[in-house]
């Protein structure tokens, strides 16, 4: 069986997700030597604990609008974690969103 979506039935879908991932979604650094791979859950990662760190929820998440490829889109506002060079030397570069939780990831991405 498949199921398939119009293009305001994307639109209309993640908005209403949008709730959920204002509720949900968390920023975290890890600071382990790990690449993701698929089927991760977060006992792979160990997360950042210099002095001052805590992770941000992700409560901004915009509007939902189409592409020009018909793809749904939200984004979230910019975030920045504060810290000296010495200790953002031993960050690793990969940014994972987790569900509230930390045991499902939602997305990956390699600076």
């Amino acid at each position: 069986m498949s199921l398939v979506v119009c293009d305001n039935g994307k639109q209309t879908l993640l908005t209403q997700l949008l709730a959920w991932l204002n509720a949900n979604t968390r920023l975290r650094l890890f600071q382990n030597n790990h690449t993701p791979v698929h089927g991760d859950t977060a006992a792979a990662y160990t997360e950042a604990s210099f002095p001052g760190y805590a992770f941000i929820a992700l409560t901004a998440w915009g509007a939902v609008t189409l592409t020009a490829d018909f793809h749904a889109l939200t984004t979230e506002a910019l975030e920045t974690f504060g810290t000296d060079l010495q200790r953002l030397a031993a960050l690793r570069r990969h940014v994972r969103i987790l569900s509230a939780g930390g045991s499902q990831p939602l997305t990956s991405t390699q600076s």
